[in-house]
């Protein structure tokens, strides 16, 4: 959890930068991969994004091809058909 709190404080840290006019960039995007077990909180990921200042969230959905730590059952769309 210690690395999750860096990188919330490191974003929370380049927004005061940019707010300050200390630097345009860079531009801040948070990624957030939706699983069956995470897609609930969605909601609550937006406003955090929106309170740490970051510019745009990028949300995408983990597909599941057979191939590495993946499990089907956590997809929200089953399996990826090749």
């Amino acid at each position: 959890m210690d690395g999750h709190r860096a990188v919330l404080r490191n974003i929370r840290r380049v927004a005061e930068m940019r707010r300050a006019g200390a630097t345009a960039n860079p531009r801040l995007t948070v990624y957030f991969t939706t699983l069956r077990e995470n897609v609930g909180e969605l909601p609550e990921v937006l406003r955090l994004v929106h309170d740490l200042g970051a510019d745009a969230l990028a949300v995408q959905r983990m597909t599941f091809f057979d191939r590495g730590l993946a499990a089907e059952e956590q997809s929200l769309f089953g399996r990826l058909e090749d």
